[in-house]
């Protein structure tokens, strides 16, 4: 199985190096973005398993940056690093979207738990192993397999694939995955032609370009259910 990935939305660049060293002693792989633009385009290019997000009293993110990547994301784990410790703030967090939250100074060591917890909720609530012909897709370890050949796609080939896959051999509208994978007027039908492009190409066996994932011509797409 491939590393978890952690993104940290950090803008101190001393305490996010130094989580970050900490959490890869620990076998995970940590990327770090130092604005929420940054961090979008990492939850795009990457697949990412739990995102911390450090809020400090000033020249830090508002409470607010936790809805933003919670409506972005509407599944990932959110985890809270907060200077902040009145009641009211920790509420606006959780209501925010926030999974957990933590309270600086804390222990690295209890932060290590609630990532391992947090990482073991969504593996309960991702289901177990998808397969259809020669695709298999590992769902509680986020991995793709192609005639027993690990696939590596980017966090939103992964989301479209997995849509795909959970509504085998039914035709999705065009509109319908943009708004599932990126919301509304996210995307546009050429860019959306793009993804699916690179994502067939990716499941080609050999030469041959899968055929796994079908075009139905200014409908949409659909993942043909194999014997």
């Amino acid at each position: 199985m491939s590393k978890r990935t952690v993104l940290i939305i950090d803008k101190d660049k001393d305490s996010s190096k130094d989580l970050k060293n900490f959490l890869t002693t620990k076998d995970y792989k940590v990327v770090i973005a130092r604005d929420e633009i940054d961090g979008k385009n990492l939850l795009i290019k990457d697949v990412i398993d739990l995102i911390i997000i450090c809020i400090g009293n000033k020249d830090g993110f508002g409470l607010d940056i936790i809805g933003k990547f919670r409506l972005h994301n509407s599944t990932i784990p959110i985890l809270v690093i907060s200077s902040r410790s009145d009641v009211e703030s920790k509420i606006i967090a959780f209501n925010s979207g926030a999974n957990d939250l933590l309270v600086k100074p804390y222990n690295n060591f209890e932060l290590l738990a609630r990532i391992s917890n947090q990482m073991r909720n969504a593996k309960k609530s991702s289901g177990n192993i998808f397969t259809n012909g020669e695709l298999k897709i590992d769902y509680e370890g986020r991995v793709v397999y192609m005639q027993n050949h690990e696939v590596h796609l980017t966090n939103l080939e992964y989301k479209i694939l997995v849509l795909l896959a959970n509504n085998l051999d039914k035709v999705l509208p065009y509109d319908y995955i943009i708004e599932t994978i990126w919301g509304k007027g996210g995307q546009d039908y050429n860019g959306l032609r793009v993804f699916m492009s690179g994502i067939r190409n990716k499941l080609k066996t050999g030469k041959r370009v899968s055929r796994l994932i079908r075009t139905q011509v200014n409908v949409g797409y659909r993942m043909k259910k194999l014997s």
